[in-house]
């Protein structure tokens, strides 16, 4: 083979490797732009869902006050005070210009007081204009709420006399239900919000690099560009031109899920779906909001806008790749010595890991030994154990009358303490056997705690106990362990009751793509936040035998069982009143 041959075959196949490396760093370039891009759009949406959930709050707590007035308590009992609160509420509409109406709606879906504000001012409407609303969807719905329950309308155009009103004017109606002090029924109170303030805020995003879109959950547009039309659920002219209408392919992906991204022919759209539950309210209980409300939020980046974006890097890499060229040639010399090394270093990791390999043999056998002895031990212990308890049953039954005062206690001493190191090692007997698993079966959940519960029939007629069973999803698993774990938690329910109070228990799981999560609810005498970890190490007890018996050994048996499912077990923090153990299975 001549010079020139050599020198030809050599560059062709130096070149077949640049370009395969040229794409390959294109691609990770391109991918990397990408996640960064998604990540920046998911940034921008986080601050969105911020700053909606600090806009819900004030107008939540704003309607928690109204409706806790000493004035309209009065006058739901007495009705002769109509003109205070009405003043009261004038003064209110004056203060906190962003709403449009404070209205009291009696039971009867008749407004008896109504105050409006608009143009700077606040007008106090007539009983001749006051207007029956029983068939609008907020009175109905916030008259059958208990007392600590708010009701949020979805955001829409407000209508007078049945029709909307021109020009339009978005609103949020926030509403509770009102009760006398016979907790009877009054009507509900209900303020209507300028949902143009909030709507404003998003116009602003219409001027950024990306195309913002503010959705409900049907998909139809109540912030969008401007060629977007908007309340197309209320407007009929607009028909289903919604965000289903200009991106088909897009809704069917993201309608469903929580959040994400999206890349199409059409650009990225990165997405937000959330509610009030995923909210982070200091001052409010997000259980108490009763509200269909769900809202997409989505940042769309045309695909010419979106190319201009990810391909921005290209000049760089030019510059990148003819470098690599002269530097690859230099490189192999280095290549060839650190190839070497690599080889010795992987020899060490191969003798490294034969040593490792036996020291895990040796920590079983260990382990083997450590069970077999912790065995024999606890076995060897019984026996004395039970010649104590029976000698002493003996002396307490035959005796116990010869004895004084203090001889009868020293003997319940002795009985009782011998009974609980017996229970002590029975459960160190139970902890070491865990291992031994059977064989995973499907286990029907609703099935076996049936049973648990005909096992543990005399502690709840004993104490009352009233115990609720949800349809649980079933599980696949050890079934002797999990039969133990839900035994465990169910019988210490009944047990940690509050005296005199009978113990109320739910039961409840719910069934997610990738696990299952169980839920024991009780109204017992609850956990504080700072035992929430240590109850489940070996022998943790927090009350004396005296008040509650057991051995300390029960949670700690639960932890071990939920380990070897590969789960996760927790205690949900409330330290007024009861206990949540929540219990995750992977599938």
């Amino acid at each position: 083979m001549n010079k020139t041959s050599f020198y030809l075959k050599y560059f062709l196949a130096s070149t077949v490797i640049y370009v395969a490396t040229f794409l390959f760093i294109d691609h990770l370039f391109y991918k990397s732009n990408l996640e960064y891009t998604i990540a920046k759009q998911h940034q921008k949406l986080n601050l969105k869902t911020a700053y909606i959930s600090n806009f819900f709050e004030p107008i939540l707590k704003d309607i928690e006050l109204l409706a806790n007035q000493t004035t309209l308590q009065r006058y739901l009992n007495y009705s002769d005070n109509k003109l205070d609160l009405i003043n009261d509420y004038n003064l209110f509409a004056e203060v906190n210009k962003s709403y449009n109406q404070i209205r009291v709606i009696d039971e009867n879906g008749l407004e008896s007081i109504r105050i409006n504000y608009s143009q700077d001012s606040v007008e106090v409407v007539s009983d001749a204009f006051l207007q029956e609303k029983k068939d609008r969807d907020y009175f109905l719905e916030a008259s059958t709420y208990n007392k600590n329950e708010i009701y949020v309308s979805r955001i829409e155009l407000n209508k007078e006399f049945g029709a909307i009103e021109i020009p339009y004017r978005p609103v949020l109606r926030v509403s509770k239900p009102l009760f006398n002090k016979s907790n009877d029924r009054k009507g509900i109170i209900i303020t209507n919000y300028d949902a143009g303030i909030f709507l404003e805020k998003f116009a602003e995003y219409h001027k950024e690099e990306e195309d913002f879109f503010f959705l409900n959950k049907d998909g139809y547009f109540i912030s969008a560009p401007k060629e977007y039309p908007l309340w197309g659920f209320m407007i009929s002219k607009i028909g289903d031109k919604n965000f289903n209408f200009y991106f088909p392919n897009v809704w069917s992906q993201i309608k469903s899920k929580k959040n994400g991204s999206f890349l199409s022919n059409q650009g990225l759209f990165v997405f937000e779906n959330f509610g009030f539950s995923d909210f982070n309210l200091l001052s409010i209980d997000t259980k108490s909001i009763i509200t269909q409300n769900r809202w997409i939020m989505s940042t769309w980046i045309p695909q010419e806008r979106l190319d201009h974006l990810l391909y921005s890097y290209r000049k760089n890499l030019y510059l990148v790749f003819f470098l690599l060229l002269f530097s690859t040639f230099i490189g192999l010399y280095f290549l060839a010595k650190n190839r070497l090394d690599l080889i010795t270093k992987d020899q060490q990791l191969t003798s490294i890991n034969k040593k490792l390999k036996t020291n895990q043999k040796e920590l079983v056998n260990k382990n083997k030994e450590l069970e077999q002895f912790v065995y024999i031990t606890s076995h060897d212990l019984q026996e004395p154990l039970r010649t104590i308890s029976s000698y002493t049953q003996i002396l307490k039954e035959d005796y116990e009358n010869k004895l004084d005062k203090d001889g009868k206690r020293f003997l319940e001493y002795l009985f009782n303490s011998s009974e609980r190191l017996m229970d002590l090692i029975k459960g160190i007997l139970d902890y070491t056997r865990i291992e031994k698993l059977d064989k995973k079966e499907l286990i029907k959940t609703n099935l076996l705690i049936e049973e648990i519960l005909q096992d543990l029939q005399h502690s709840i007629d004993r104490t009352n106990a009233e115990i609720h069973v949800s349809i649980l999803p079933n599980i696949i698993g050890f079934p002797t362990l999990i039969r133990l774990l839900f035994q465990n938690l169910i019988s210490n329910a009944i047990k940690f009751h509050r005296n005199g109070v009978p113990p109320k228990i739910l039961i409840s799981g719910i069934e997610f793509s990738d696990s299952k999560e169980f839920c024991i609810t009780d109204n017992g005498i609850g956990i504080k936040t700072k035992h929430h970890k240590k109850i489940f190490n070996m022998f943790q007890r927090l009350h004396s035998q005296k008040d509650y018996e057991g051995s300390g050994i029960g949670l700690s048996l639960c932890k071990k069982i939920v380990d070897l499912h590969s789960g996760k077990i927790s205690i949900e923090p409330n330290e007024e009143i009861g206990s949540t153990f929540k219990i995750s299975l992977p599938d």
